[in-house]
């Protein structure tokens, strides 16, 4: 589904008495600035005003620690009390809803947003079909400024990868999709999420957090969120952004390693030549000196 690139606030948004209340109690300011950022997830789902990961997959408070950059128990904290203000619904399976979300969209216009996406990709597809037929082929379908994000997918005939190259499943997997592949769960520990939440307070983006999390499930049987630091570390020291960097690098260094060692390999002493006497005797016998 095309997420909304907007949302509605009133001018006199501070004047609201919730959003008084919320800025008076303690980590007001953090708590204000996860409501937006509670508005803008729902304008990335669009979808009536719930957030979710996927439509079976609610976000968990450990999720929303991660994508809104705040500790666990703050977030736990703030959806409680939204959830108390009756600004937002936690239904039974934990799916979030914000209540009164036409209140921060024109519902209409959103609803035409979503049949203009999917008559222009529908349209798209079709005029590109006979070129998929031929060979290979990229397609680029792109929604304009005004209606939604854009969308990039790249359709490849020619399957050949590399050990270490991200596959287009990679690509667009969330983190939270790499991390359940990689550590086998959905959920970010407490460790986990203020590493993620460090790194990206430093600059980086979420491609080097998926690659990250990639080459640790590469690295060893058990992955854990210490073997992901230490790679990091060494990641972040020597200008790594993804696994494939980080093979040629190393198969860099193993040339170099087999390099030296095959210069300082010890050259063998030339054996001492032995005459055999019965071969001397004959040679002496032949030319007369018996």
């Amino acid at each position: 589904m095309s997420e909304v690139t907007w949302f509605k606030v009133l001018t006199d948004i501070f004047s609201d008495d919730k959003i008084k209340i919320l800025q008076s109690m303690p980590e007001g300011d953090s708590l204000l600035v996860m409501w937006f950022k509670v508005l803008s997830q729902a304008g990335k789902t669009n979808d009536g005003g719930y957030i979710y990961l996927k439509k079976n997959i609610p976000y968990t408070t450990g999720m929303l620690s991660t994508l809104f950059g705040k500790q666990q128990q703050l977030v736990e904290f703030a959806l409680r009390t939204f959830s108390e203000f009756g600004m937002i619904d936690i239904d039974e399976k934990g799916y979030v809803f914000v209540t009164n979300w036409e209140k921060h969209q024109s519902v209409d216009k959103l609803q035409r947003i979503k049949e203009k996406t999917k008559i222009r990709v529908q349209n798209h597809r079709e005029k590109k079909k006979l070129e998929l037929q031929d060979g290979n082929a990229t397609v680029t379908l792109q929604v304009t400024q005004g209606n939604a994000t854009e969308i990039d997918i790249d359709l490849e005939k020619d399957t050949t990868t590399t050990g270490n190259d991200v596959s287009e499943e990679d690509l667009t997997e969330t983190v939270m999709e790499i991390h359940k592949k990689v550590f086998g769960t959905l959920f970010m520990n407490g460790l986990m999420s203020e590493y993620i939440n460090k790194l990206k307070s430093q600059g980086y983006q979420d491609s080097f957090i998926k690659e990250l999390m990639l080459e640790t499930g590469e690295s060893g049987n058990n992955p854990s969120i210490r073997l992901m630091e230490t790679i990091g570390a060494r990641w972040m020291k020597d200008g790594i952004y993804t696994r494939a960097e980080s093979k040629r690098r190393h198969d860099e260094e193993r040339k170099k390693v087999v390099s030296i060692q095959t210069k300082q390999q010890p050259t063998a002493a030339p054996k001492e030549f032995i005459p055999d006497p019965d071969l001397m005797a004959r040679v002496r016998a032949a030319n007369g000196d018996v």
